[in-house]
């Protein structure tokens, strides 16, 4: 299923990946282009186990902080793949 992308520039919908490769740590990076207003950005993937790593190493202020970001989050602004990443990251940081 393809996933829907938000232009971080016009807040549009309609993107082409214009370059897609697997880094050496397991991550799969991208270059996408708006359609709409040609602007172009970098994505990097991470798995879910691999997003746990990095939370688990947060100290107890670091989750926090978090905590409060992620309250703060206008989550109708942000792309699927970015509220997904909100979700998980929440989730893990209440256990």
């Amino acid at each position: 299923m393809a996933q829907k992308r938000i232009c971080p520039s016009c807040r549009q919908e309609g993107t082409i990946i214009l370059d897609s490769r697997h880094t050496s740590e397991g991550q799969i990076k991208r270059r996408v282009e708006c359609k709409n207003c040609g602007y172009r950005w970098n994505t990097i993937e991470v798995s879910e186990e691999e997003f746990g790593h990095y939370i688990k190493a947060f100290t107890a202020e670091d989750k926090l902080l978090l905590k409060r970001v992620c309250d703060k989050i206008p989550t109708d602004l942000l792309s699927q793949d970015a509220r997904r990443a909100v979700a998980i990251l929440w989730k893990r940081l209440i256990k």
